[in-house]
């Protein structure tokens, strides 16, 4: 099945770099958050956005036989069954997504860390999981998640440098491409997308 294309450079990067069999599932994955991420900024009632999350949701609950034709990106989900975690991780974005639209200002902080860490794990802790990699490399991966997530909302990251993890280039890339056009000094903005090409020209 030839897959649409609706992700930014860096993305398509990461997933060009990722191992042949993991592709189209790390493709859908992010294609799936980009689209919860826009249904989020959306002008509209939170109930509104809680309502598409929630047609996603019965949807990927369903029997693959049973569920509806014309979408898209439901159909490659479908037709993706490795690894057999797909789901499952997308189900968690779509909690986190959830968790995002319908946060309170009492607690909408707390309610954005835990986001974050969900959207995080979705990612880049299935990510490990698939490839296989030791625990440390998994601890790393996860935290890396988190710091991938913030930025790319807009949120406020820890001071010091990213480190990123040996082996998962993917995972490097997005954490490098996090945050790169909210960035607001075009010279910072510049030396970003240095970094990010220099490391999928030279390391693993």
């Amino acid at each position: 099945m030839e897959v649409e294309n609706h992700l930014s450079p860096p993305q398509q990067m990461a997933v060009a770099h990722a191992p042949s069999k993991l592709r189209n599932v790390l493709s859908i994955l992010l294609e799936f958050d980009n689209r919860m991420m826009a249904i989020a900024s959306k002008g509209q009632e939170s109930i509104l956005k809680q309502l598409r999350y929630a047609w996603w949701r019965e949807q990927l609950g369903k029997p693959t036989d049973q569920r509806p034709k014309g979408e898209p990106l439901l159909a490659r989900i479908t037709l993706e069954n490795s690894p057999q975690k797909l789901e499952e991780a997308l189900c968690e974005l779509l909690d986190a997504w959830d968790i995002v639209v319908s946060s309170v200002d009492d607690d909408a902080q707390s309610a954005l860390d835990k986001a974050c860490i969900m959207r995080g794990n979705a990612i880049f802790g299935y990510y490990t999981d698939w490839v296989g990699v030791n625990q440390p490399a998994v601890e790393k991966a996860r935290k890396a998640g988190v710091i991938w997530s913030r930025q790319s909302l807009g949120l406020e990251i820890p001071s010091e440098p990213l480190e990123l993890v040996p082996g998962l280039k993917p995972l490097n890339l997005l954490l490098l491409s996090a945050g790169i056009e909210a960035e607001t000094s075009v010279l910072r903005r510049t030396g970003k997308y240095v970094r990010l090409f220099w490391h999928a020209l030279t390391n693993r």
